[in-house]
């Protein structure tokens, strides 16, 4: 009876063991495939998994239509003067009125509060920007 009861646990420690053997195999070819994938970035190519897989969504401000950045002093004075001739409108307001993405907005308005030249009253999303006089 004892020597069935050894066999048992040794058959269920020889499972373990392989379990505990597996799960190290699959998380070192995780790591592998995520060094690859990282090298395959930094060398600005793609990865065999990205090109095996459906495209990935890219991260950051979509590009512009013509492919180019916008010109943030053009886009800085022409935020400036819609300010001049409409004071006291919030930052999501202005970029609905210049058709500009109100993430593309932030930066030039932080320009212009920088350089002081508009004010604002109120805090966050309530924020209201007028043309200093």
């Amino acid at each position: 009876m004892a020597s069935v009861k050894m066999g048992a646990m040794a058959k269920s420690q020889v499972i373990q063991e392989k379990i505990v053997d597996l799960f190290a195999q699959l998380a070192e070819a995780s790591r592998a495939e995520a060094m690859d994938d990282l090298m395959a970035r930094l060398r600005g190519s793609a990865s065999a998994s990205d090109t095996a897989g459906a495209a990935r969504p890219t991260r950051g401000r979509p590009p512009q239509k013509n492919g180019r950045k916008p010109d943030i002093e053009k886009l800085t004075q022409k935020i400036g003067g819609y300010i001049r001739e409409n004071p006291g409108q919030t930052s999501e307001q202005l970029a609905e009125a210049l058709a500009i993405d109100s993430k593309s907005i932030k930066f030039p308005l932080r320009k212009l509060r920088q350089a002081k030249a508009v004010t604002t009253k109120g805090t966050r999303r309530g924020m209201k920007y007028y043309a200093k006089p």
